[in-house]
């Protein structure tokens, strides 16, 4: 398009003159909100002996993954509400008992013997793996739902076996909680139900449509 003086007065620049890229205002911010994430925790320092067995007590910490931490969480996965990620640095929001009745002050690591975390507080991994496709490697573990600490969890207390899966279980668990057998990526394998007094009613896969029920046996009835 040819620009006539007329144009020119009105202020129409010429393609050819036009910039090629154009600052933004200096007023605009860039949305640092920060990240979300939860992890399972020991809330007593020691294991607890309770006549012939030794109980961890388990709690579940809300973390803050800061904007300018580094962490893993662009990696591809199937489903990002179950998988497992990690950050280098992270801030102690909260902790919780399972059943979130009673906070804490301090939580102590699961893994790493002596780690501990305080509330309210930063924590920094000791080192960092750049290869962000590793996930159980060097950094602070966190999944981004409760679900998925939960089913950690239920995963680590299973004291059942359930000739139906071939694995073990539990068939008692928290009241109206949701169990989900999932891989690091998140991909699910199953879900088990349990109702208001914490006794396993459900199991469902995804492939299916319907549910299994269970007998009082705990034998799976095949959905009709």
């Amino acid at each position: 398009m040819v620009i006539t003086r007329s144009m020119a007065k009105l202020g129409f620049i010429a393609a050819s003159q036009q910039p090629q890229f154009i600052s933004p205002p200096e007023n605009i911010t860039v949305d640092e909100t920060p990240r979300i994430g939860y992890k399972l925790v020991f809330v007593e320092p020691k294991s607890i002996k309770r006549g012939n067995e030794i109980n961890n007590i388990f709690g579940i910490a809300k973390l803050e993954i800061p904007s300018d931490s580094k962490t893993n969480l662009s990696r591809g996965v199937e489903n990002t509400k179950y998988a497992k990620y990690r950050a280098d640095s992270v801030k102690i929001l909260k902790i919780r008992s399972m059943t979130g009745k009673t906070t804490y002050g301090r939580a102590y690591s699961v893994l790493k013997a002596g780690g501990y975390y305080n509330s309210g507080k930063y924590i920094h991994s000791d080192c960092w793996n750049n290869d962000l496709n590793v996930v159980c490697t060097n950094g602070i573990h966190f999944y981004l739902s409760k679900r998925a600490v939960y089913s950690l969890y239920q995963k680590l207390t299973f004291n059942d076996i359930l000739p139906c899966l071939g694995e073990r279980i539990n068939k008692y668990s928290i009241p109206n909680s949701i169990y989900v057998s999932s891989d690091d990526d998140g991909k699910i394998f199953y879900k088990l139900y349990y109702n208001h007094t914490g006794k396993l009613v459900k199991l469902k896969y995804p492939e299916q449509c319907g549910y299994f029920t269970f007998n009082q046996n705990f034998e799976p009835i095949k959905p009709k």
